[in-house]
C-alpha cells in the first residue's frame, strides 16, 4: 500500500501513525509511478481539493492496470453549493443559489472549541462524470449514503442535514484499450 499527499506535514503524520505503508509527497496531477502499477486507486475526500480534476483522474487511470478500479469518496456536490437553510427549524427549506462549478470553497467551521478551515473546489456531478469518462473509466457503483447513517448524534443544528446527501461514493473501472 502506498499513500500520497502533496503536504509534507500530512505525510509526516501518516508515516508516524502507520508503518505498514509507504507514504510519499506527491501531487495527484503527477503520480511518481509507472503506467499500470496498481489494481486499485482510492481517492478519499481528496478530489474536491484539486485544481485540475480531469488531470488527476487521468493520472489515476494511467497508473491502473486495464480493468483496475478507482474508488472515490468526495463531499457531495450539494453540500458545497452556495446555499442556506431559511431558518434553524429542522424542516426549513434548503435554498440553492447556484450549482454548476467549479467554484472555490473557503469555509471555516467551529465545533467544540476547535476551528477548522476547509479550502478546495466544488465540482458538479457532471464535472466528476466528465473527468471519469475522459480518462476512460466506466462507473459501476454510485452511492449517496443517507445522512442518518453518517450523523450519529442528535444535535439540533445538524438535524437539517439529515435530509441531504453529505457524501458521494463512486467506483469506476478502467476500460481496456480498444
Amino acid at each position: 500500500m502506498v499513500g500520497i499527499d502533496p503536504s509534507p506535514t500530512l505525510v509526516g503524520y501518516a508515516r508516524r501513525e502507520d508503518e505498514r505503508a509507504d507514504y510519499l509527497i506527491a501531487p495527484g496531477e503527477a503520480l511518481p509511478f509507472r503506467d499500470g502499477s496498481f489494481e486499485l486507486v482510492v481517492a478519499y475526500n481528496s478530489l474536491q481539493n484539486v485544481d485540475d480534476l480531469s488531470r488527476v483522474v487521468a493520472e489515476a487511470a494511467r497508473v491502473l492496470v486495464p480493468e483496475g478500479r478507482l474508488c472515490i469518496c468526495v463531499v457531495h456536490p450539494m453540500t458545497d453549493v452556495p446555499n442556506h437553510f431559511e431558518s434553524t427549524d429542522p424542516s426549513s427549506s434548503f435554498v440553492v443559489t447556484s450549482y454548476f462549478g467549479p467554484r472555490p470553497v473557503d469555509e471555516t467551521v467551529e465545533r467544540d472549541g476547535i476551528q477548522m478551515t476547509f479550502r478546495g473546489c466544488a465540482y458538479s456531478l457532471e464535472d466528476y462524470m466528465r473527468a471519469l469518462e475522459g480518462a476512460g473509466f466506466a462507473v459501476d457503483l454510485y452511492r449517496e449514503p443517507r445522512p442518518e447513517e453518517l450523523l450519529s448524534d442528535d444535535r439540533p443544528e445538524r438535524a437539517q442535514w439529515h435530509r441531504l446527501p453529505l457524501f458521494l461514493f463512486l467506483r469506476a473501472v478502467k476500460r481496456s484499450a480498444q
